[in-house]
């Protein structure tokens, strides 16, 4: 039996498609198995997930006023104390000696939480400046001017 060449590309290209989704399934179920494997960096995700949940609530629970110099403090303390919290929580792969995948694992599921408290802080900063000009030492004391 004789085959035309546009017969034999069209079972070749068939074959190749058939091996890019196998290639693709694979890598797929070998990506979940992956994930599965950091067990020990989720947990730590999880627990710095919690900590600044819980610090978000504790400062919830004080009534915002923006005009309230005292509690403009109170903010920029909590904010301070969220930010840096996350910055240090940035070692912890060093501290709890992850391997190299460990790492590259938790720098991409840390970026984005990272991300958002910069963002956050950023946006409530500029809230802030539109009442107030900056947090002069003369104004708020030392600790605001350095906190901002």
């Amino acid at each position: 039996m004789r085959h035309s060449g546009r017969n034999v590309l069209k079972s070749l290209m068939g074959k190749s498609y058939l091996c890019i989704f196998i290639f693709w399934v694979l890598n797929l179920s070998a990506v979940s198995a992956d994930d599965s494997n950091f067990k020990k960096v989720d947990q730590d995700l999880e627990v710095y997930d919690q900590n600044v949940h819980e610090m978000k609530v504790e400062f919830s629970h004080i009534p915002a006023d923006i005009n309230d110099k005292s509690w403009v403090l109170q903010k920029l303390s909590h904010m301070v104390k969220v930010d840096q919290y996350m910055r240090k929580y940035v070692s912890t792969p060093y501290t709890q000696n992850y391997t190299e995948k460990e790492k590259a694992y938790f720098k991409d599921k840390f970026a984005p939480r990272f991300e958002s408290i910069d963002v956050e802080n950023t946006k409530e900063l500029k809230k802030l400046l539109e009442v107030y000009k900056w947090f002069t030492i003369s104004a708020f004391g030392l600790k605001a001017d350095n906190e901002a």
